[in-house]
């Protein structure tokens, strides 16, 4: 049963707030957000001090307005770069595409879990639970095992604390223990893989994506029925997406 979703008041309106700023419209006066979002004067103020605060929002000392924060340009640069990855690692996605005629993903990490920004459908694509945008648990996916590989001791003890370990088939690691023994082993190998973990007749095969500090941002990977991606397909796979993946976090800066 999905639970129904609630807006937070003081969310929407704290985001309302920033969008009371354009590029004809730089700095603002308490005063004027107030009457531009028909909030209460001290409802309007105790919100833009938080987001003062936080970075979101700066102050003019001379005059007393308020401007949009450096943190929404860092976050924008964050955005940015993914959307750059993205048109980066598309052309080596159709060649992955083209030569296996199965569906290619590119996914990051988000907020416990994985997130899909870009996917190349196969030819011969059966019908499976992924799509852009759409989230993907991290202990029974081989992108979400992948990102686990590529986290701190520190925030990978955390994260497993924190996530849901369910059981989506009998294949699925749910046992913490077994789940960093697993993990130690895709870092030696430097690949991952989820047979039938995630979904019921469905392989998948990840290769990490690194940025210019040696970060792993990313996982590029290759997923289709286990029938066909076994044997030597599967090792043909591995090596294509680790050569590939290289290709991709070169060109973003890896060295």
């Amino acid at each position: 049963m999905v639970s129904e979703r609630k807006n937070i008041n003081s969310v929407v309106k704290s985001l309302k707030i920033l969008e009371c700023f354009s590029r004809e419209v730089k700095e603002l006066k308490l005063t004027e957000i107030s009457k531009m979002l028909e909030m209460p004067k001290s409802t309007t103020s105790n919100l833009i001090y938080t987001l003062l605060d936080m970075g979101y929002i700066e102050q003019n000392n001379e005059n007393g307005k308020f401007s949009l924060g450096a943190k929404l340009f860092i976050l924008g640069k964050v955005f940015e770069h993914h959307l750059n990855m993205v048109e980066i690692a598309k052309p080596y996605m159709e060649t992955l595409r083209n030569k296996f005629n199965e569906s290619v993903h590119l996914s990051i990490s988000y907020n416990n879990a994985g997130i899909c920004i870009e996917k190349i459908e196969g030819f011969n694509a059966i019908g499976m639970n992924s799509q852009v945008g759409k989230t993907l648990p991290l202990h029974c996916t081989a992108s979400g095992k992948l990102i686990l590989s590529g986290m701190s001791e520190e925030k990978l003890e955390t994260t497993l604390k924190n996530i849901d370990l369910f059981k989506r088939t009998e294949a699925t690691i749910t046992d913490v223990d077994i789940i960093r023994r697993e993990i130690n082993l895709i870092k030696e190998k430097g690949y991952s893989i989820a047979v039938e973990e995630g979904e019921i007749g469905l392989t998948s095969i990840a290769a990490p994506i690194y940025n210019y500090k040696g970060e792993l941002i990313a996982c590029l990977s290759i997923a289709g029925p286990s029938a066909r991606i076994d044997g030597n397909v599967r090792d043909e796979i591995v090596q294509e997406l680790l050569k590939i993946s290289k290709e991709v976090s070169a060109k973003l800066g890896y060295m």
